[in-house]
């Protein structure tokens, strides 16, 4: 059995039982539902009702890209709708976005909701952070972390603990 384990899914992932992930352990779906200003996962609104049913916490994420990030904001959440059931979150992957717009989109996204969007990055957030950072040590931090080092690295000045 997984412990606490949330999977992270997008229009990629083909043939997903959601109730045997359930099974299996797993307590939550992020799932991909928009990129940039006009991209919308074809998958998202079924999955989220797949993994309502199989008894599965849910979330939602935006990939963003360059652009203008309040368009962006606006799109993620209208896609979404309003859910105190749901989390949002923002991937910041993009190495064409600056902290400064990151935090743009962040800042909407917890204006629109009432609720601080969770960070998800990897290199590119740890290249480009000034750290410690404090107004993004507000947003919970989802590290992609692909290593084969003893020991993890992120922005400790900004997130102290794992």
């Amino acid at each position: 059995m997984l412990d606490r384990a949330v999977l992270d899914l997008s229009h990629w992932n083909e043939n997903v039982d959601l109730r045997a992930v359930k099974h299996a352990g797993v307590v939550g779906v992020i799932h991909k539902v928009t990129e940039g200003d006009g991209y919308q996962d074809p998958t998202y609104k079924n999955r989220c009702i797949d993994a309502t049913n199989a008894g599965l916490k849910w979330g939602a994420y935006h990939f963003m890209r360059p652009g203008d990030m309040q368009e962006q904001v606006q799109f993620f959440v209208h896609t979404v709708g309003l859910s105190v059931s749901t989390l949002y979150a923002a991937d910041y992957e993009d190495e064409n976005i600056s902290i400064s717009q990151l935090k743009e989109f962040l800042r909407t996204v917890r204006d629109l909701t009432s609720r601080p969007p969770v960070l998800y990055g990897g290199y590119v957030l740890k290249e480009n952070i000034s750290d410690p950072d404090p107004e993004l040590a507000d947003y919970p931090l989802w590290l992609a972390h692909y290593t084969t080092a003893d020991r993890l690295s992120w922005p400790t000045g900004t997130w102290p603990e794992w």
